[in-house]
C-alpha cells in the first residue's frame, strides 16, 4: 500500500513495476488537474497579458477595434487555426465574445 498524501488515501500498489507506474501516473496528473482548477478559480479571467480587466476596458477596446479593419483582421490572425486542408478555425469562445460584445454594442451600453 502506498499513501496519498494529498487526498489521505491508501493506494494499492500490489502487482508489477508497470501497474505501480501507471498508478503514480494517473494519481500525479489528477493532482495536477486539480492544483490547475484551484488556480483557476483563484485567478479568474485575465485576458489582457495577465492583468485583470473590467469588462467595461474590453468592451471599449472592442468598439475600437470593431471599425479598424486592419485591428480587427490583427486579431483574427493570432487566433486562427489553420488545417491542412485549407479550413480556418477560430476558437469558439472568441466568437462567442465578439457576439455578446457587438449585441451589447448595439443596444448602447457604451459609447
Amino acid at each position: 500500500m502506498v499513501e496519498d498524501k494529498v487526498n489521505k488515501k491508501k493506494i494499492d500498489a500490489t502487482g508489477g513495476l508497470s501497474e505501480r507506474w501507471e498508478k503514480m501516473v494517473n494519481l500525479a496528473a489528477g493532482r495536477l488537474h486539480d492544483k490547475r482548477k484551484r488556480i483557476l478559480t483563484v485567478i479568474g479571467s485575465r485576458p489582457y497579458k495577465g492583468l485583470p480587466v473590467k469588462e467595461d476596458e474590453i468592451l471599449s477596446r472592442f468598439a475600437q477595434i470593431q471599425h479598424d479593419p486592419q485591428a480587427l483582421t490583427e486579431i483574427l490572425k493570432k487566433n486562427a487555426i489553420f488545417k491542412s486542408d485549407g479550413r480556418v478555425l477560430l476558437p469558439k469562445p472568441l466568437i462567442t465574445k465578439m457576439k455578446q460584445m457587438t449585441a451589447k454594442l448595439r443596444k448602447g451600453e457604451i459609447e
